[in-house]
Formats: C-alpha cells, structure tokens, sequence
C-alpha cells in the first residue's frame, strides 16, 4: 500500500488561495446544490487519493465551493428589483459609526430586519448603506428605526480604470445602498446598548476626540489613524496623499497594527531589564508576546474589527502563536497558515486590494530578506520595487516620488504622530487636558511632515501611467524580474532582472492607425463624457458632473480612464455647456491631466482658463480623423442653453459620430435646415440623455444612425430614456445602447466594420449587478 505524505502548508495554501480566485473569474457561480457536490466529491477524493497532484486539485475545488457557498447566501439577501427606487418602509438597526459632514448630512450601515411592503420577497436580515439629509436627533450605533427609504443596487461606474464600487460593496455584504426621504414618517423605535456595543463606544470616542481636535488643522488625520474613520479628512489633503502615494497610511492599516505590536513586544523586553530580581523568572518573551497580541486586539476593535484589521490581526496572531506556545515555527509556515485561516474567515478578502498588497509585502520580504538584511530602509526598498507591478496593475498610475515619501512618512507617523495620537486616546477618559495636549502634539506633528509632502508634491514629474492594453506582455516579465532581483546573494547575473521591469515604465500603447479612431462614451451616470482618440491625439467631450465637493467624475473616471489607455495630455476638451453633468468634472479632470486647448459655450464658467468659443465651422484634422463643430451658429440665441450645445461631427474614413450634447428639438430642426444629408452619422449620442423634448422623428430620419448610445443614469430621477423615445428609435431600426445597462461602450472608426464593445458585457463577474438589456 502505498504511504500518504503530508502536503507541504505552501501549496495546500496555494491551492486552496488558488481554488477561492477561480471565482473571481466566473460571472455565473454553480447553484447551491452542485457547490455542495463539489465539496463532498473534492472530499472524498483526498481521503483516498495519495497522489499529492490529486490532493491539491481537491484542496483547490474545496476553495472554490467555500467561497461559492459563501456568495450564494450573501446574494440571497439581494434586494429584489421590484423594490428598487421605490418609497418603501423599513425597520432597522444601525450597526456602525455615523459620519456627520459639514452640512449636517449622515451616512451610515443599517441591519435591515423587516420591510412594510406586502409584496416584499426581500430576505431579511440584509445589510444596506444609507445617507439622511439633516435628521431631526442624534444618531447613534444601535439605533432601532423606521425609515421611508428609496434603494438602489449598488452599481458600479463601470469603466476600464475607474474604482469598483460593486466589489467594495459586495466584500462588506452591503445588498444595497439608498437615503431617507424627508418626511415625517421617520420613528425612532429604540436603543440597544448591546447590539453595536464596539461601534457605540468609537461614535462616543470619535465625538470626543473632535471636540478636542477641533482647531487641528490634521484632526481629520489622527482620528482615522486612531479610529479608521476617514470622512474628517479633507479633500485638498487626500489629493496630496494620492499624489504623494501615501494614502495607505491614513486609517488603520495592517502596517499601523504591526508597528504597535512590535513597539509594545520591544519597549516590554527592554523594560524588563530594570525590572526587579524577583521577576525575572517569568519569560520575559510569553509575557512581551501576550501584551503585543493583546495591543493589537484593541487597536483592531478601535477600527471597528474592520476587514482589513481582521486579517492584520490574524496575521500577527499566527506569527506571535509560536512565542506565546513555544514552538518553533519558520516563518514561511506561519505565513501561509496566515493565508489560510484569513481566507477561511473572510474568503471575500480576495476581493480586496489590500489582501494582495499586505500579503505580497509580507511575502516578499520573507524571500528577499530571510537572514540576510535587517534594516528598515531596507525593507523598504524590498516592498518599494517588489510591489511596484502590483502597484501599477491595481491603480494603473505610480507616484515616482512614492518611495521617498513612504520612506519619510512610514517612521514619522510610525513613532511620532501614532504613539502620541493613542496616548491621547488612551488620557480621553481619564483627563481632558492631557488628552488634548498629546492630540495636539500629534497633529503638530503631522503638520511638520505635511510641509515635508507639499515640497515632495510640487516636484515637476511625479508619476507615469500604465496602459492596460498590453498587460500580459508587461506584467509577467516584471513579476519573473522581481523574483530574479531578490535571488540569494552570491547568484551571478540578478541585477539583470531590473531589465524585465523596463516594459513596465517605457511599455508602449496600442497604436492607433492613420485615419482612424477609438470613440469610448464612457458611464458617468446621469451626465455625458466622450473620449476620441486618433493616432497622436485626444480629444474628451464633457467631464460629468460634480456630486459634491469632494466628488466629481472628471478625476474620478475620465482621468483614470484615460490613465488606463496611456493617455498623458488632453489636446482638446469640448464641454457642450454648463450644465453640470457636463462641465462638473472639467477642473479636476484638468488638474490630474495636462490640457492643451478648450473649446466651450459655457465660456464664462471657465474663463480662468482661456477658453475659445465653441462656433459652428470650426474644422481640424487629427491623423487623418477630421472634427467638425457644427453647432451653435455665432449669431444663435437661444433662452434654454441646452440647445447652446456644442455638437460636434468626426469623421474617421466611411465612418462618422455626432456628438449632439442636450439639444432639442428646436436646435435639431436647425441642425437639419443647415446641413440636411451631411448629418448623417453611424453613431449618434443621443441628445439630452434621450429626453422627451428631443430626438425628434425629423431628426432621426436625417441621422439614420446604426448605433444610438444614451448616457444615462441607472433609475435616475428623471426616468430617462423616455419610453416614446426608446420607441422612435426601435421603428427606424436604429440600435440602442445605454450607459446604466452597458457601461462604457467603444467603437474603432475607420476602416473596420464598426461592432460596439461593451465594457459590463466584458467585465461579468459574480458580484456585478448585471441587467440584460434585452429585457428593457
């Protein structure tokens, strides 16, 4: 008979870690049923099996149905689509810190429990995320209410480059997302002091802390240092953070964890030698290894046991295990029983960023560092080059002052603005004015590294972008390179591997051919942004709006949009008019990426920036590709400035695209009295987000287009597109595609035959809310 050797922890966490992603690329997981099959025949098979290959592939297929499992009871609790934008009454509990912002406005988590509506299939308990517009009392976590809501799935601006809100909401089982409409009809029902018992004492701590931060200029700061609650930071001082690449020091974090726990384990062995006599027969490395276990315990529940605190503390848990039992164990053992037991509390974790950065950090060093280098800076030159292609990948941009910055600002916040920020904490009960002397001591003391980063910010070329259209071609060379770099000293030939990172840096995009053009309208919601790429050039067309001040979709999307397809400078942004989901994004999209030229009737709006005049005839050709402003005429008045639109026509060989603004059906009857058969186009946006008061049946006969694209807001409060409009469209035979159904929606102009490429249908994963357009 033949002898079952014990499988290596690495690969039985590689498998399983590997059996748990193959989801990621599934946009249909197995029902409940065959998930259960798998496992039980995946188990079965390991118990006979002594084939180590075959006991890997079950260890794999018994990931893949536990994080299965795993989905399939999280979308149970889906919000049914039936009660999607509608006024319904529901009665729950609040389960987190409240954020108050400057207007008074709330946002926090609610455990729904019950809903009024007769014909609700909803499965309840479900969690939701919902924002209430200047309540009539305070707030707090435990909260019992009955609440007149309006809910939404959460959706995604789907985009390459832009941040995946679905996923986000998906890891921290939110179905769904909403606010409370202004009424009376809000009652507060009860509190419970044990229902969010941590989260209460963090809203007690978190008022606190602000009313003795409160003319810190970096209060926001040191409180998400200390309590993870990031919405008091203001934006000027995120922008300077991203720019930088340090904006993963600014909450708690699995770094923050570690250094506290470090700090406690060595400031309690160098304390033990003063200690007296007597004392020294206890073991000075248990009782250091139980009191950094226990710090960082109650540094995770100041953050709330928040996902990532979760896997930082069960990754000191592991490694600190060995101290406190003592067993030796190697730390790549401890590493990967890290891996394993994150995955088995939270396999959602796969779905985070932070997973692969933490964990590829930790792993790195323990390849590149093991008994040979030990100092700080060196480590952090490991993790600095090492992660540097995940960087790239995952954010599709790197801050070339990034490591400088980290290298300042890891030790700065480590030992200076963290220890005295919790001493502070920690004096909050005890004496306010101790407490506010540390506080305050804190954000001096960021306010001195700030100055630091402002300097650092200012450095002329601060960061290249990644294109994502050759990422296989890029990333594996970088991945291999990096392995090659940290090789065992003696190895000849590592410093070679610093050639397989080059494509990363000096990777060349895609190239568009002469007289031709890629057109994207990309899914900024309820508002309008195009992009036209020819073979040397860019043009955007509108910038979507701005929802708040901290908010706006031109850095949000259109920046990083074209950050993805290699895009360094706008030659031309048209922005149609000033309606604000045109024109809301247009100034912070031009901070992010250099602009050379505007042309705009909103020419008051963005006077600052010398605007020209948008003029019907104005007329340049790009790489073959000829742009032509058709409307408004020079002597045009018109009192509803959305038909002040800037329509523009490019034309890319045989093939043409209208770009048509909010115009309507006054300015399209001028359109067609001016230009008659010349407007005809293969793709037209629609006008005014297919409105009732324009895409009239004389224009559309003019235009015949074979693909109208509608930039619309998924159930947007104006219930566009109109349904006698979608019908127009549907008589001539004319396509429709839709943002809030397609997301971003590409065409190649010019000699191909032109087939729309539809950024959802491509990018179907489990936690996307996928809608069939067919259906609609």
């Amino acid at each position: 008979m033949q002898s079952r050797s014990i499988i290596p922890l690495p690969l039985v966490s590689a498998a399983f870690l590997g059996g748990v992603c193959v989801t990621l690329f599934i946009p249909v997981l197995p029902a409940l049923q065959w998930i259960f099959s798998i496992a039980v025949l995946a188990s079965c098979m390991f118990s006979v099996k002594p084939s180590t290959p075959i006991r890997l592939v079950c260890v794999a297929c018994c990931g893949f149905a536990y994080m299965a499992w795993h989905v399939n009871q999280h979308l149970v609790h889906a919000l049914p689509a039936a009660l999607e934008n509608q006024k319904i009454t529901l009665i729950g509990t609040i389960t987190s810190v409240v954020e108050v912002n400057e207007n008074q406005n709330v946002r926090f988590k609610l455990k729904v429990s019950s809903v009024s509506n007769k014909v609700s299939d909803w499965q309840l308990p479900a969690y939701i995320q919902l924002s209430w517009d200047k309540p009539a009392q305070k707030l707090l976590p435990g909260d019992m209410w009955a609440l007149l809501v309006k809910l939404k799935r959460q959706r995604n601006y789907a985009n390459p480059g832009s941040f995946d809100t679905e996923k986000n909401y998906f890891q921290q089982r939110i179905v769904a997302s909403g606010y409370v409409v202004t009424t009376t009809q809000q009652n507060f029902i009860k509190h419970s002091k044990y229902f969010s018992v941590i989260n209460y004492f963090r809203q007690m701590l978190l008022e606190k802390l602000l009313r003795n931060l409160n003319n810190q200029d970096f209060g926001g700061i040191i409180i998400a240092l200390i309590l993870g609650v990031k919405h008091n930071i203001e934006y000027a001082q995120q922008e300077l953070f991203q720019v930088t690449g340090i904006a993963h020091l600014m909450s708690i974090s699995g770094l923050h964890m570690g250094m506290i726990c470090s700090m406690m384990f060595i400031s309690l062995r160098l304390l033990w030698r003063v200690v007296p006599r007597y004392l020294l027969n206890i073991s000075v490395l248990q009782l250091a290894a139980w009191s950094a276990l226990a710090v960082s315990i109650v540094y995770a529940l100041l953050a709330g046991f928040s996902i990532a605190t979760q896997r930082a503390l069960i990754m000191i848990t592991v490694f600190v295990f060995g101290l406190i039992t003592k067993r030796k164990t190697c730390s790549v053992h401890n590493y990967n029983l890290a891996i394993l037991l994150v995955l088995l509390c939270d396999p959602f974790a796969v779905l985070s960023i932070g997973f692969w950065l933490s964990f590829g950090a930790v792993g790195l060093l323990i390849y590149a560092l093991r008994g040979r280098i030990t100092k700080w800076w060196q480590q952090q030159w490991v993790i600095t080059i090492g992660l540097f292609p995940i960087t790239l990948l995952c954010f599709a941009q790197y801050s070339i002052i990034s490591p400088i910055a980290n290298l300042i600002a890891i030790p700065w916040v480590s030992f200076t603005v963290l220890p005295l920020g919790l001493l502070g904490t920690i004096f909050v009960p005890i004496n306010t004015t101790i407490s506010t002397l540390f506080l305050g001591l804190a954000a001096k003391s960021f306010a001195l590294l700030w100055l630091i980063l402002k300097q650092l910010a200012q450095v002329p070329v601060y960061s290249w972008a990644m294109s994502k259209t050759n990422v296989i071609l890029t990333m594996i060379p970088a991945l291999i390179a990096v392995l090659w770099l940290f090789l065992p000293r003696g190895l000849p030939g590592r410093h070679w591997g610093i050639v397989g990172l080059l494509p990363l840096v000096f990777g060349v995009t895609a190239s568009i051919p002469y007289g031709q053009a890629q057109f994207t309208l990309l899914d900024v919601g309820q508002g309008l942004a195009a992009v036209i790429k020819t073979k040397n050039h860019t043009l955007v067309y509108d910038t979507g709006a701005k929802l708040n001040e901290h908010f706006d979709l031109g850095s949000r999307v259109v920046a990083p949009f074209l950050q993805s397809i290699g895009v360094k400078k706008i030659d031309t942004l048209i922005i149609s008019h000033a309606d604000n989901d045109h024109i809301g994004g247009a100034v912070n999209l031009m901070k992010k990426i250099k602009t050379s030229s505007i042309i705009t009737t909103a020419t008051q709006e963005l006077y600052v920036f010398n605007p020209y005049p948008c003029q019907a005839g104005q007329q340049w050709n790009w790489d073959g590709v000829i742009f032509t402003v058709l409307h408004p005429h020079t002597n045009s008045y018109y009192s509803k400035r959305n038909n002040n639109s800037c329509v523009l026509m490019v034309q890319a060989g045989l093939h043409k695209v209208l770009l048509t603004g909010d115009i309507e059906a006054l300015s399209e009857r001028q359109l067609i009295m001016r230009y008659g058969d010349q407007l005809q186009a293969d793709i037209m946006l629609v006008p005014h987000h297919g409105s009732k008061t324009s895409s009239s049946q004389e224009f559309l006969e003019q235009v015949r287009p074979n693909y109208a694209l509608i930039p619309v807001g998924y159930k947007n409060q104006y219930g566009h597109p109109k349904a006698e409009v979608l019908e127009r469209y549907r008589q001539l035979g004319i396509s429709v595609l839709r943002t809030d159904f397609n997301g971003a929606i590409g065409f190649k102009i010019g000699n191909y035959t032109i087939k729309p490429k539809c950024y959802r249908q491509e990018q179907r994963h489990f936690w996307s809310a996928i809608i069939n357009v067919q259906n609609h």
